[in-house]
């Protein structure tokens, strides 16, 4: 009986860390700082402009508003990526744009009403 109420626990356990989460606004901004494309051992690389297009990124989300329309969210990230791809094509930023982009798509797709 204790070694079925001890796997029952465990199974309640393992099913809890499978629920499907949705990240806040801060922590979209929070993981699309810590992206880093440069050269971690050496420091060389990166983008010293990725805060910046972050917040470019997130600016776009806040207009969408909590539940935004999917279609209309997604048409915002593509928006801001196509004006920061032009803008930072030879500077080094270029992953760091792409990198958000998908990032705002994600948030878009976990948070929007269909």
């Amino acid at each position: 009986m204790r070694a079925m109420v001890g796997i029952l626990a465990a199974c309640l356990l393992l099913a809890c860390g499978c629920a499907k989460t949705t990240r806040t606004l801060s922590e979209t901004r929070g993981l699309c700082y810590a992206y880093s494309p440069g050269d971690l051992e050496t420091g060389t690389g990166g983008c010293m402009r990725q805060q910046e297009i972050c917040d470019e990124f997130m600016l776009a989300l806040e207009d969408c508003g909590a539940t935004p329309d999917c279609e209309e969210c997604l048409a915002r990230c593509r928006e801001t990526y196509n004006r920061l791809a032009r803008q930072h094509y030879s500077d080094g930023c270029a992953s760091t744009v792409s990198r958000a982009r998908d990032i705002c798509e994600q948030y878009c797709r976990s948070h929007a009403h269909k």
